[in-house]
């Protein structure tokens, strides 16, 4: 049987300072993995599927080692530093939740996505589809991966989740809800109060407005690009998205209770 898939992604501005390289945040990272604890304890059936940000570790090799402004391309060293910086983040998210018990395999975009030009050409889904059906939990991260054409290019956890998603539903898996965990409550607006809803209709108008997010260490656009995503997936897909802050209150958890919390949906 099928089950209902929840996205989380842990953002790389939650679990690493993304102004400051290479510095992780231990206690984030702790408190999420004690959240994901509860929930798999309430909901036995859950299928989930986790992803990081690359945070202040891909971002800040990328920045050093792109050879264009598109961050495609990169020399072979560069390619091997980015790779590794990403990786060793997700395993460090790895061990925290292995350490509350939770079953869960790390899974490198570079090794099951290929692209074209920019575009994905290939995915290996079965073995992420045969993790979910063991109730194991698959975690993904924004990583760099082999191009065709290009050689490499840059693939964020927002475009692995989007292929990802693409996938599943052609082999008719229902996604619920793609949920980002952030170190903020939510998206404000002009006057610092929390945007609830964005949608089609009023992203435009406040697109322009949303460059107070964009952090000295980010090479994959930040905000904007994560509520575009959202929005085409939600467009496509009728699949909702939440942006808040997750280790406050436990809010993760009382999402999964369906209790009101802070936060923006995109839908």
């Amino acid at each position: 049987m099928k089950k209902n898939i929840y996205l989380i992604k842990f953002g790389g501005s939650i679990i690493t300072d993304k102004n400051s390289p290479l510095k992780i945040n231990f206690k984030a990272i702790d408190n999420l993995s004690y959240q994901i604890d509860i929930i798999k304890k309430e909901n036995l059936d859950l299928n989930l599927i986790i992803g990081n940000g690359a945070g202040s570790f891909g971002h800040y090799y990328a920045k050093k080692y792109k050879i264009n402004d598109n961050y495609v391309n990169f020399e072979n060293y560069g390619f091997s530093k980015v790779n590794f910086s990403v990786r060793k983040l997700n395993l460090l998210i790895i061990e925290k939740l292995i350490e509350k018990n939770i079953s869960c395999i790390s899974f490198s975009p570079s090794s099951f996505l290929f692209s074209k030009n920019k575009k994905l050409k290939k995915i290996i889904i079965e073995p992420i589809i045969n993790c979910l059906n063991q109730n194991i939990i698959p975690l993904v991260y924004g990583d760099i991966i082999f191009d065709e054409k290009l050689n490499s290019v840059i693939f964020s956890t927002e475009r692995v989740f989007k292929e990802l998603i693409f996938k599943l539903i052609k082999l008719n898996y229902k996604i619920k809800f793609i949920i980002y965990c952030s170190d903020v409550d939510g998206i404000y607006d002009e006057n610092k109060k929390i945007i609830n809803k964005i949608n089609k209709n009023n992203f435009l108008e406040i697109k322009e407005k949303l460059t107070k997010y964009s952090q000295k260490y980010d090479v994959t656009g930040g905000i904007i690009h994560k509520i575009e995503e959202s929005l085409e997936l939600f467009d496509k897909f009728s699949i909702p998205s939440l942006i808040f802050n997750a280790t406050k209150n436990n809010q993760l958890i009382r999402f999964f209770r369906g209790e009101k919390i802070t936060g923006t949906f995109i839908k």
